[in-house]
């Protein structure tokens, strides 16, 4: 059996989602998505988790939280 989030291809919601490397890197395998929160995004996360979100074209709500106030993340 497959591990992690990847493998959940038809999932429509995912909330609440701890980030880390591997998570976001799954992240790409979940094109279905059409609602997503992450939290605790670290800035070194930016590149992949833009490049997740641009594969997720049915996204119609995001929210992404920083690991820190002080931290700042980018997203472009």
């Amino acid at each position: 059996m497959q591990e992690g989030i990847g493998c959940l291809k038809s999932l429509q919601k995912l909330y609440f989602l701890e980030a880390d490397q591997n998570v976001v890197q799954e992240l790409k395998m979940l094109k279905q998505l059409r609602k997503l929160g992450i939290k605790s995004v670290r800035r070194e996360y930016g590149n992949a988790l833009c490049a997740a979100i641009q594969e997720m074209n049915h996204l119609e709500s995001l929210n992404i939280g920083a690991i820190a106030t002080d931290e700042i993340l980018d997203l472009d």
